[in-house]
């Protein structure tokens, strides 16, 4: 299994709990120090490519996760490069948020999937702080349950919707057909 931004570890940490081998990979090398020193077996820095040439199972992106691909072109380009990381039948689980359900108005006022720019909703900025220090903006993306569809099938993967949560938050299951 492959858990994709992994942050802390804490999905990590349950799987190894139950006896299951995680990859665990996330950019950010104080995550990847917090990791192991919470006891995650292997922990490494990157991003998939991070993952080494094996084949996965299953390959998590939790939390939201998949935002990391940035934008629609972005999702496009993930699902090229995960599906060869996948074995036969192998699964992506990702969670997202449809927008034009924490935001209705802004939907309705733009009209759908597009923003005045042309770019999809989902596709936003964030800038993180604490206190007075402030991070870099980056990219990240909330793609809707039809949107993630749409896309992989046309990645050659079928499309569930798993669970359903608040404020248009899913959790989807991807399968490489």
């Amino acid at each position: 299994m492959l858990d994709l931004g992994a942050g802390a570890g804490r999905h990590v940490l349950e799987l190894q709990r139950k006896g299951l081998e995680v990859v665990a990979v996330d950019i950010n090398r104080d995550a990847i120090a917090l990791m192991r020193d919470r006891g995650v077996r292997d922990a490494r820095i990157g991003d998939i490519d991070a993952a080494g040439i094996e084949e996965y199972d299953t390959v998590l992106l939790m939390m939201h996760g998949i935002g990391l691909v940035g934008d629609l072109g972005g999702l496009a380009d993930f699902l090229d490069r995960v599906r060869s990381r996948l074995r036969p039948n192998g699964q992506i689980l990702c969670d997202s948020a449809d927008l034009s359900v924490v935001l209705p108005t802004k939907w309705e006022e733009f009209g759908g999937l597009s923003s005045p720019e042309g770019r999809y909703l989902g596709e936003v900025t964030f800038r993180l702080s604490y206190g007075e220090m402030e991070g870099a903006p980056y990219p990240w993306l909330f793609v809707d349950a039809q949107t993630l569809a749409r896309f992989a099938e046309a990645a050659d993967f079928s499309f569930t919707v798993e669970a359903r949560g608040a404020r248009g938050s899913f959790l989807a299951r991807l399968i490489r057909t």
